[in-house]
């Protein structure tokens, strides 16, 4: 959603009933996308894939043309 929430997930695999809980933890507690992205796995292995599916989604709404539009100028001002 816009706000960063998550409103459902599905994930598909072999691991994939060991990965989903994290998902159902945030949705359960209103924990934004920007949040998982910005967590730190412990033992990053299968869990990394969830961390980088937050991150895309994060990336491409920081990047929005609003957004790069902001990053050029503050680029241009040397800020």
């Amino acid at each position: 959603s816009r706000s960063g929430l998550i409103l459902g997930a599905h994930i598909l695999g072999p691991a994939a009933g060991e990965l989903i809980h994290e998902y159902v933890l945030a949705m359960k507690n209103g924990v934004k996308v920007s949040d998982i992205s910005r967590t730190i796995h412990i033992y990053p292995t299968l869990s990394m894939g969830l961390k980088r599916a937050a991150d895309e989604y994060y990336i491409k709404r920081l990047f929005s043309c609003a957004a790069a539009r902001l990053a050029r100028r503050v680029i241009k001002l040397g800020l």
